[in-house]
């Protein structure tokens, strides 16, 4: 599980965040090696959101994919949270961004850590990261106009 700055349950599907322009957010050039994706449920840990995206691999700097998808996100009115609660292991660097009900995280991704090398198919990747929207708080509050 990944934390996120919003922890309260959602109200989402992941029908609604499918639904969403930003999951169809793809930076030129990048490969897309794995969807991920599940329904909200509840677990050991309490409710978990649904989420929905991709791990993609890139030839491009780590800058180059933030300014791609800050550009992308801000077009379609979402605005960069200023913190980030937690990251897991294998990534360097973790970005989120909020509308109303919604974050989309963004995660560079260790190459070397992260997966076994036959998961990028034969490339040697410049970046590897995961771009993902999450269902949040039902209250519509972005988590940092809590």
């Amino acid at each position: 599980m990944i934390a996120t700055l919003a922890c309260a349950p959602s109200a989402l599907e992941l029908s609604d965040l499918v639904a969403d322009p930003a999951s169809r957010i793809r930076m030129p050039g990048a490969d897309d090696l794995a969807h991920v994706a599940d329904e909200r449920h509840n677990s050991i840990d309490g409710p978990q959101p649904p989420f929905e995206g991709y791990i993609f691999g890139t030839l491009s700097s780590r800058d180059a994919v933030y300014k791609f998808y800050e550009g992308e996100l801000a077009r379609l009115g979402w605005k960069r949270e200023p913190r980030v609660l937690g990251m897991s292991t294998v990534e360097l660097e973790v970005r989120e961004y909020c509308k109303p009900r919604l974050v989309f995280r963004l995660a560079i991704k260790d190459k070397a850590r992260a997966f076994q090398p036959d998961f990028y198919r034969g490339r040697d990747y410049a970046t590897v990261f995961d771009a993902r929207l999450i269902g949040v708080d039902p209250t519509g509050k972005c988590p940092s106009e809590g």
